[in-house]
């Protein structure tokens, strides 16, 4: 018997339904449908990272595709773009797009999943809908990430702040991963089904969520 969806909590519920109605980044004007000011992992030490949001989701207007900021463990930002079910690289693993489909993100992509639906709002990478978690055929969707996390990337989780001006390590920002979280979702809106049936086979099953976050 299939799981009955998992209800968003009345704190969850209360977080989405009060957003701000509009939000600048980097002037960019967008509507958030998630922002989480801190998930647990807003680096101690003062920073420009202190006045961003931990978590940050909107529909990109452009190509209507769903994206999310993250900040993970080390208190870098992650990008997060989602493909629908009818999108060619829907199910493909980020390692498995062809090479001829010209797909790329900031230090190269490293996440391909489905939503994560089950797993702690504040930290998962999934869209919302109807207040209502759970697993929808219909509503589902494919996740592509990158991480700033990269050899010249600053890196504030880890208490390591001599190095930002040592060895010029350069902390990507909100505007920054904003900014490539909409070429992203640029190129995968581009992406045509001529681009991949060559390569079908490659396709891959969506794996099942472990509810654990990123």
């Amino acid at each position: 018997m299939a799981k009955k969806p998992k209800k968003v909590t009345k704190a969850e519920k209360a977080r989405t339904e009060n957003l701000p109605d509009i939000i600048d980044i980097g002037g960019e004007v967008i509507k958030p449908t998630q922002l989480y000011m801190d998930n647990g992992r807003k680096p101690s030490a003062s920073g420009p990272w202190t006045d961003e949001p931990d978590k940050l989701s909107w529909t990109d207007p452009a190509t209507e595709l769903h994206c999310t900021i993250l900040r993970m463990p080390d208190g870098a930002l992650a990008g997060f773009v989602a493909v629908p079910l009818q999108h060619p690289l829907f199910g493909f693993d980020h390692e498995a797009i062809p090479a001829d489909v010209s797909v790329e993100a900031y230090g190269g992509l490293n996440y391909s999943e489905p939503c994560d639906d089950r797993g702690p709002e504040a930290t998962s990478v999934c869209h919302t809908h109807d207040f209502v978690r759970g697993r929808d055929a219909r509503k589902q969707e494919w996740w592509f990430g990158f991480r700033c996390n990269h050899r010249n990337d600053f890196l504030p989780g880890r208490g390591n702040s001599h190095l930002r001006d040592e060895e010029g390590r350069t902390y990507r920002g909100t505007a920054f991963v904003f900014k490539q979280c909409t070429l992203l979702a640029q190129q995968l809106a581009n992406i045509d089904a001529e681009d991949t049936k060559q390569t079908a086979t490659k396709q891959i099953a969506p794996p099942t969520s472990n509810g654990k976050g990123v």
